[in-house]
């Protein structure tokens, strides 16, 4: 019985220990910061080119280049990470210097790099192989189905796709105006909570000029009502592409984002959605 009552004892100190030890390192500030230059441009008119080649090869939708310095630092700097295209990536722990895969490096050298989709030239061949409008030839059954059926006026075109079918009321759940209240609230105390500092300029350009416009009015609002600062973007319309420059650096204690998560999942409004939803898994 008294060695029962010694482990017992023993197992009580470990879970205290554990339970403060993991409540210290949740409460000491992350920081971290990132600085560079990015360019993004559109490389569609030269795709839409080489579709029209014997043999088009690979090419890739867009071009980019950017520049990219990484800090963190964690544990009131006992614990400190670096990636650098220029200088690598590194870990100090204790101020001992632990070198890291120098994939980083490798992976971002001066020259251009080119997304290459692997799916993204495999639609464009198949669609220039069906013919020029880019429809599928179609087969006699598929005729057939989409041929409206002679004997039944009532049910000209039978339908047998399929597919997840949703309530519109489990949407409207989703979107009542308590609920879209607690998310802008939890929007609003998340951006509080990370304290983000920015001078970050950005220049933007798609496709359609108007889409470009779009985008400046809504980025244009949730910077208002945000309170964000530090970030300028301007509208492009005349070229495709994004290029932005600067740095942006943030601080935050994971206790606090952890009780911001806690509160915003037992608000009534929320628990109301994901309660209902365990109920009905269990069932």
């Amino acid at each position: 019985m008294a060695v029962l009552v010694v482990a017992l004892k023993c197992i009580c100190w470990v879970v205290v220990f554990a339970v403060t030890a993991i409540l210290i390192v949740l409460a000491l500030p992350i920081s971290m910061s990132a600085s560079g230059c990015i360019t993004v441009e559109d490389n569609t008119e030269q795709v839409l080119r080489m579709l029209d080649a014997e043999d088009p090869g690979e090419i890739g939708l867009f071009v980019y280049d950017y520049t990219l310095t990484l800090k963190c630092r964690a544990l009131l700097g006992l614990v400190a990470a670096r990636m650098s295209d220029s200088t690598g990536s590194e870990l100090r722990i204790l101020g001992i210097r632990v070198p890291l895969d120098k994939a980083w490096k490798a992976g971002t050298s001066g020259k251009p790099r080119k997304s290459e989709p692997p799916n993204w030239q495999h639609s464009h061949n198949s669609s220039r192989s069906t013919g020029s409008s880019g429809e599928s030839p179609k087969t006699d059954d598929a005729k057939t189905s989409e041929t409206p059926s002679e004997g039944n006026p009532d049910n000209p075109r039978q339908d047998n796709r399929k597919g997840k079918k949703i309530r519109l009321s489990e949407i409207k759940q989703y979107l009542s105006p308590g609920v879209r209240a607690r998310v802008i609230g939890l929007l609003k105390s998340l951006f509080k909570a990370f304290h983000l500092d920015s001078d970050l300029d950005i220049e933007l350009g798609l496709f359609d000029p108007s889409h470009t416009g779009m985008v400046f009015g809504l980025f244009s609002a949730f910077a208002g009502s945000l309170g964000i600062s530090g970030v300028r973007l301007r509208p492009n319309f005349e070229d495709q592409g994004i290029a932005a420059q600067g740095r942006v650096s943030m601080w935050m204690v994971p206790l606090h984002v952890v009780l911001i998560g806690a509160r915003f999942m037992l608000a009534p409004e929320i628990r109301e959605l994901w309660w209902k939803k365990r109920n009905s898994t269990e069932a």
